[in-house]
């Protein structure tokens, strides 16, 4: 009996996150500066990624610290969505924009971006994916869902990573309570003058780090074909019927 338990124990180590050491490099990324100028950024790289030889255990690295330190910016995103919804409106959607690593806040679009950019930096290859996700879209509501996420190419093989739905946990949305642009101006000014501490009680959703293709389909379609890394592609109609299951 024991030795049936030692293969399984041993089976599971070796084919799950665990045996990757996951908790010890998220630990890490956590110590790393929060405050970030343009002049260190390349030294936040260092710190995250240097001691590390994988590709897998950088990109892992990378996304840990954008969890721990970027909100996600509700406010902004609701405006580019109303945008979408009245694009024949003369109304103004715009928004003020700032550096998601001065503000710590950002829409996916931001936060794919901030992602790939650290990625190559830390010399792995990166890009970022537009296109729709969410459950129970249909034909009159999938474009009202846009987002962004990542493909990253780890030992040569391409995979998926969404560092904005990997935030799981702790207070993500720190714009919920903005009413209109002139707060909303206030608090990125407010989050340029505030040293910022990594959220500790923020952990990263394993579903959306280095998920698989079969899988990313469920919930995310992208613009471009290639870009469902699938053998057999599928129509946007087949993943608008899948999203509804």
């Amino acid at each position: 009996m024991l030795k049936y338990l030692l293969i399984f124990l041993l089976f599971l180590f070796s084919n799950t996150g665990y045996a990757k050491n996951y908790a010890y490099i998220d630990s890490k990324a956590e110590q790393a500066p929060s405050v970030i100028l343009q002049e260190n950024f390349d030294d936040l790289i260092q710190e995250l990624t240097a001691n590390y030889s994988k590709d897998e255990d950088k990109a892992r690295s990378i996304l840990a610290w954008i969890v721990k330190n970027i909100d996600y910016d509700n406010y902004r995103y609701n405006k580019m969505i109303e945008k979408i919804k009245r694009k024949f409106s003369s109304k103004d959607f715009s928004v003020p924009t700032s550096d998601i690593l001065t503000v710590h806040l950002g829409i996916c679009d931001d936060i794919a971006a901030l992602y790939v950019k650290m990625a190559q930096k830390a010399g792995l290859k990166a890009r970022v994916v537009s296109g729709y996700a969410g459950h129970n879209l249909t034909r009159s509501t999938y474009k009202e869902n846009p987002h962004s996420w990542v493909i990253v190419t780890i030992d040569e093989k391409e995979k998926f990573i969404d560092p904005t739905w990997a935030i799981q946990g702790g207070v993500q949305d720190a714009t919920k309570d903005i009413k209109n642009n002139t707060a909303y101006q206030k608090e990125l000014e407010h989050r340029e003058k505030k040293k910022f501490k990594p959220q500790k009680e923020r952990f990263i959703d394993n579903d959306w780090f280095l998920t698989k293709p079969k899988d990313m389909i469920k919930t995310h379609f992208p613009k471009e074909e290639k870009d469902q890394l699938l053998t057999h592609p599928i129509s946007l109609s087949i993943f608008l019927i899948r999203s509804n299951l």
